[in-house]
C-alpha cells in the first residue's frame, strides 16, 4: 500500500459575502474537508476572531473538522495564515515580508512555515499569500528563496500567490527549482483559479522542491460548483503525493 500526502489550499476571503455569507461557506469547506480528507489544509486571508466571531475563521473550520489541530498566524489584529493538520505540527515559523513603498498594495503580509510529520516522512510546508502588485511580489518571492534555503529537506509552498505562470515572479521560483505541481501534472490546461464565478486567471499554487515533486500524483482545482458550491473568491487545489 502507497503512502499518501493529501494538500488543500485555499485564500477564505475572510467573512466577505460576494460569494455567500460565511456561515454557508463554512458549512461547505467542512464539508470539503470531511469528503476529501486533507492531510494539511492551507489557508490564506483567514479573518480574526471579532466581536461577532469568538474564533478566527481556521479555529471555527476546525472546531467543526474530526481530529485535527490548527495553527493561526497572525498579520495583525485582522486576518492571518493559518494552518489545519490531521498530521502532526512539529515546529512553525513566520517571516515578515518586506512592503516597498509607492506601490498600489498596501497590505502587510507575512510567510507561514510549518515542519509536519507525514506519511511521506517530515515535510515542511510554506503558506504564502503574496503581493499582485509585480515588483513587490518579485521581492517576496526573494524573501522567501531565501528563507526555504535554510531548511531542510523536502518541500511545498502553497498559496495565493497573486501572479500568474508568466509574471517574472513565479519564473523566479521555477528556475530556482520550485516545480509548478498542476503544469506538471496538467501542461496544457488553464488551470485557472480566480475569480470564482469566472476563472480567468491561474494565481493560486501547490510547488514542490528537494524531491517531494517526484511523489506527485494528482492535483485538482475545487471549489467553483458541484458538489461545493463557491467557498470563496478563489477556486481551492488539492494535491496528492504518493510514494
Amino acid at each position: 500500500m502507497q503512502n499518501e500526502l493529501r494538500i488543500l489550499t485555499l485564500n477564505l476571503n475572510y467573512r466577505e459575502s460576494a460569494f455567500g455569507d460565511w456561515a454557508t461557506r463554512l458549512e461547505m469547506i467542512t464539508a470539503l474537508m470531511a469528503r476529501e480528507l486533507p492531510d494539511i489544509a492551507i489557508f490564506q486571508a483567514v479573518a480574526a476572531g471579532d466581536e461577532n466571531h469568538r474564533a478566527n475563521q481556521a479555529a471555527e473550520i476546525a472546531d467543526l473538522t474530526v481530529g485535527c489541530e490548527t495553527h493561526y498566524e497572525a498579520i495583525d489584529n485582522v486576518s492571518g495564515l493559518a494552518f489545519i493538520s490531521r498530521v502532526p505540527i512539529r515546529e512553525t515559523a513566520a517571516l515578515s515580508l518586506k512592503r516597498s513603498n509607492g506601490h498600489d498594495d498596501k497590505f502587510d503580509r507575512i510567510l507561514l512555515h510549518g515542519k509536519f510529520e507525514t506519511a511521506l516522512g517530515p515535510i515542511s510546508i510554506f503558506n504564502g499569500h503574496f503581493s499582485w502588485v509585480d515588483k513587490q511580489a518579485i521581492e517576496n518571492v526573494g524573501q522567501f528563496l531565501a528563507f526555504s534555503e535554510s531548511v531542510d529537506g523536502r518541500k511545498i509552498l502553497a498559496g495565493d500567490l497573486n501572479q500568474s505562470p508568466d509574471r517574472l515572479a513565479i519564473k523566479n521560483l521555477v528556475d530556482r527549482g520550485w516545480t509548478d505541481c498542476f503544469e506538471r501534472v496538467f501542461p496544457k490546461r488553464d488551470g485557472f483559479t480566480f475569480p470564482a464565478d469566472r476563472p480567468e486567471s491561474r494565481i493560486d499554487y501547490v510547488l514542490a522542491a528537494d524531491g517531494l515533486e517526484n511523489s506527485l500524483d494528482n492535483v485538482e482545482v475545487i471549489g467553483g460548483g458541484a458538489p461545493y458550491g463557491h467557498l470563496s473568491n478563489h477556486l481551492g487545489l488539492l494535491a496528492t503525493f504518493r510514494s
